[in-house]
């Protein structure tokens, strides 16, 4: 079960699979949304300074073969091919929903927004690559010792994977 957060009223649920995000629907609007029996995808974008956050999953036949190298270059083109200047800040590995995610932190210029931290967080389960995107303004504050501003750390507090 993908379970994300449940303190607010804004809902979403997966039709094929055990995934379940509730957010604040006046902070987040639903701007994409993807299913099927092998993949899903859900963007929520915050309308007033350009945050985001989405969750993918795709279904990959064997997760094992990808390397970290062949996933972080396939998310870096997509970034680089609406910012050329695109920065990577840092590479780490934390903990999301029980389990050890890869992260990437980038500075890219978001067109409408100016500068923003873009931050993408992956990890294999057996058929599966999850993959999260976070984005904010970048002079948003992070939240205490997190990686994410607190409007994006309450997607994750109530996660489970």
């Amino acid at each position: 079960m993908v379970k994300i957060s449940t303190q607010y009223k804004g809902s979403w649920v997966s039709k094929f699979h055990d995934v379940e995000i509730t957010y604040n629907d006046n902070v987040w609007s639903v701007i994409a949304e993807s299913e099927d029996e092998d993949e899903l995808m859900l963007g929520l974008f915050d309308k007033k300074d350009g945050s985001s956050f989405m969750f993918n999953l795709e279904n990959v036949e064997e997760p094992g073969e990808l390397s970290n190298d062949d996933i972080e270059g396939a998310l870096f083109a997509d970034i680089y091919n609406k910012d050329n200047n695109v920065v990577v800040n840092r590479k780490f590995e934390a903990f999301l929903g029980g389990m050890i995610f890869n992260f990437v932190e980038y500075t890219f210029n978001n067109k409408k927004f100016g500068k923003q931290k873009l931050l993408h967080a992956f990890s294999r389960f057996t058929h599966h690559v999850p993959l999260f995107v976070f984005s904010w303004p970048i002079d948003m504050p992070l939240q205490g010792q997190s990686y994410l501003p607190l409007k994006h750390q309450a997607f994750i507090e109530g996660l489970k994977l």
